[in-house]
């Protein structure tokens, strides 16, 4: 990489957060927070708009960079006599360095440990802003045929534009995405900075502000954003604008302004179109402050006061825009799924207790202090910015409880964005700490500050530390693209045909980076399953991308068995990667797949025939057939479809083309995860269990030929090996954990080579 480039592919993404909102730059030194948030917010959101419709209407993404410098030119001019003096250049240099510096901090892990490479979700966003390079815009409809997955999981033209943009623009596209990434977290922590400075202006030091910046760059959630640049891409930018709001909000209550007005317009525009859980999110946390803001406004329409009256009338017309904007996104088809006293993703709400580990303990008591002595202070002074504050703070936290409020969106995720008002609210804790120390301790003033550097220092140092200490390319939770993965993406990207490729994604994340190879990919996401299920019901749509996810999973769990080659004539699917050590060993042993190539611990499979199926394999092959070729790494997985969790297991072992595991324990468990996979088609009356009877198989390359099996319900049936022995719906009861146990008794503990298990419908005569 020469040097322009490598300055070129750093300077673009910090231009896009600088371009063309330097025009809003004023030369107050008192005001470098606020300057430096208007900025931000003015630039991002403006080159969202811009980008989208520019891309819109089949317009080069470069031009509408060029209008958005003519634009901010043209601004700056009719500004001149506020921007064009020493004191704004000052204050635009105290706003750039300090980001420039941070982005640095952690572009250096980057680099260092990620090669530069971009890693997490913001393969989605790259893949779209490709096709935008590539046709001038997308086509999210493709998504079901090319991705398997609800175009509206997508939807985000927005980021995507705007990510095309940046990749547009810079020599290194990829690595430009990664350090993007990373400057969106900067923002965010700057508009963090700014609102703790907007509710605490009593205070005139500038170590608050500062404070609750570094806890939200140290917060241990926060920094899977750096650690891993591109993990949860979208979100990003979706707090930006939230966040933006949240700050726009509480100035206007204070002071309307039409400034800060069109600044919040167009950030709500820029919401719409960049985050869809963020608008959600927004919804609901900014109506406190939407609530204040019409109150304070009301009142002061008691005094005839025009610009009461006008801004009032705008703050309406605000939420109407959000509400507008609703129908052509399609945001109201999701209301009935996302407001139900049945949701589906109750099982993901964390305990209370469970706050501190997910969000860093430390972190999480000081934010909740500060919450204590901010509510306090907000029903004394009678603040409507603190309080709408307050309330909001509340009502993001009550959202990391949705499910059990009838709120069906992921609680976790929802609590993510707590990161921000609670490490303000931890700041403002420390600072009243600081102030206690300075005017009523008794201890020594130094020690004091001692005790408060330890405080803020020790936690924020342990969390960075074990974030960083673990980062690598083996880590589950990690999905760098690597060069390897180029490399069998290349390889891909020369058949001509438009063959799909089937990805183990749940063992090496990180070999879905195949998906720029451009030909349609599906992705193997085993245990997550069970929501894609739960969402089945949601629309037809859902439901066939659930069923062919069945399919896709059923490929690794039949592995061997070269019958999978219907399944993936069915689906186009002509190449399938493996991971040592786990899946790779089942295709290894298929007569159908070949070894393409390898990339490092990733083994790509092409499919060179197919096999006609029988009746038996055409029911193993069924979606609602739970089944387990035994014979690889995966066996002994209870989350996975079907496993055996016996003692005395074998490792794998093969015998021509069959792959077996040999057991002899007296009692050997064969278990079922029917709730993670199959509930809503052994039980599509929903009550609680199969409501029709099911058919189990075994088989077995040696030992007896009969065995008895221990129902759930404790009775007992002969089982011959090989053939379908069919299991009444009533004897069918799921433990605690929803899995579904058979026990097969071998009291002579003869060695037993099991080769496949499988339970599914019983099929009818």
């Amino acid at each position: 990489m020469e040097f322009l480039g490598a300055v070129l592919t750093v300077a673009i993404p910090l231009s896009v957060i600088i371009i063309p909102g330097f025009a809003a730059i004023q030369g107050n030194g008192h005001k470098i927070l606020l300057s430096g948030a208007r900025m931000m917010l003015w630039s991002l959101s403006v080159l969202t708009l811009l980008t989208f419709l520019f891309s819109w209407l089949g317009i080069s993404l470069v031009t509408s960079c060029i209008v958005a410098f003519i634009g901010a030119v043209t601004v700056f001019w009719l500004r001149r006599d506020l921007v064009m003096n020493l004191p704004a250049a000052w204050v635009l240099m105290a706003i750039v360095l300090p980001v420039v510096l941070a982005t640095a901090a952690f572009a250096l892990p980057y680099f260092a440990w990620h090669d530069g490479q971009p890693t997490g979700d913001s393969q989605k966003a790259i893949i779209w802003a490709q096709e935008i390079i590539e046709e001038g815009k997308a086509s999210y409809s493709r998504a079901v045929l090319d991705y398997n997955r609800d175009p509206g999981d997508f939807f985000t033209p927005g980021l995507h534009t705007l990510t095309a943009l940046v990749m547009t623009l810079s020599p290194y596209p990829l690595m430009s995405v990664g350090v993007f990434a990373i400057v969106g977290c900067i923002v965010v922590a700057w508009l963090a900075a700014t609102i703790s400075r907007e509710l605490f202006k009593g205070d005139s030091h500038i170590i608050l502000p500062l404070v609750a910046a570094f806890f939200v760059l140290t917060n241990t959630r926060f920094l899977r954003y750096l650690r891993e640049p591109g993990y949860h891409y979208q979100n990003i930018f979706g707090e930006i604008f939230l966040f933006g709001l949240l700050l726009l909000g509480l100035r206007l209550i204070k002071k309307f302004s039409w400034q800060d007005f069109s600044l919040a317009v167009t950030c709500l525009a820029a919401l719409i179109l960049t985050h869809q859980f963020s608008v959600f999110m927004a919804v609901f946390t900014l109506v406190p402050v939407a609530a204040s803001f019409f109150l304070v406004r009301i009142s002061r329409l008691r005094h005839h006061s025009r610009q009461a009256f006008y801004s009032v009338v705008s703050g309406g017309a605000l939420i109407i825009l959000l509400l507008v904007a609703a129908i052509p996104f399609g945001f109201y088809d999701k209301l009935p799924h996302l407001f139900t006293t049945a949701p589906h993703l109750l099982a993901d709400v964390p305990n209370l207790t469970d706050y501190p580990a997910i969000t860093g303990g430390v972190w999480f008591f000081l934010g909740l202090a500060g919450f204590i002595l901010l509510a306090k202070q907000a029903f004394g002074s009678r603040n409507p910015q603190i309080i709408a504050f307050t309330i909001s703070v509340v009502v993001f936290l009550l959202l990391s409880q949705g499910p059990r409020l009838f709120i069906d969106i992921p609680p976790v995720r929802a609590l993510f964005y707590s990161v921000v008002p609670l490490s303000i609210l931890a700041a403002y804790f420390i600072m009243q700490l600081r102030h206690y120390f300075s005017e009523f301790s008794k201890l020594p003033r130094r020690l004091g500050y001692i005790a408060l550097i330890i405080l803020v220092g020790w936690p924020a140092f342990q969390t960075t530390q074990r974030a960083f200490a673990t980062t690598n390319h083996t880590i589950r939770t990690n999905s760098t693209l690597l060069p390897e993965h180029e490399y069998l993406a290349g390889i891909i990207a020369q058949d001509s045909s438009r063959a799909a490729v089937l990805v183990d994604d749940y063992n090496r994340r990180s070999s879905s980076w195949l998906i720029l190879s451009g030909k349609p990919m599906y992705t193997r996401i085993a245990a997550d399953l069970q929501r894609q299920m739960n969402e089945a019901r949601q629309s037809e749509t859902r439901m066939d991308l659930y069923l062919k996810q069945l399919d896709f999973e059923k490929i690794f769990s039949l592995g061997s068995m070269s019958e999978i080659g219907e399944l993936l004539q069915k689906h186009n699917i002509k190449y399938i990667t493996g991971v040592e050590k786990s899946s790779d060993s089942a295709f290894a042993s298929n007569p159908i797949l070949q070894e393409k190539a390898r990339g490092a611990d990733v083994i790509l499979f092409s499919v060179e025939s197919k096999r006609t199926l029988n009746e038996e394999t055409a029911w193993l092959l069924k979606t609602s057939t739970l089944a387990n070729d035994i014979g690889d790494g995966e066996d002994t997985f209870a989350h996975l479809p079907a496993s055996v969790r016996s003692s005395r297991l074998s490792s794998p072992q093969r015998e021509r083309t069959a792959t077996f595991r040999s057991v002899s324990a007296s009692v050997i468990p064969l278990v079922f995860n029917p709730r993670s996979y199959v509930a809503v088609l052994w039980d599509q009356e929903d009550t609680g269990h199969p409501t029709v009877n099911l058919e189990l198989l075994v088989k077995a390359v040696y030992g007896p030929e009969k065995l008895e099996v221990v129902l759930p319900d404790d009775s007992r049936v002969e089982l011959t090996m090989g053939q379908p022995l069919t299991i009444p719906a009533h004897s069918v009861i799921y433990n605690d954990k929803g899995l579904l146990e058979l026990k097969m008794l071998n009291p002579e503990e003869k060695p037993i080579g099991i080769d496949l298990i499988a339970l599914g419908l019983a099929r009818i005569p």
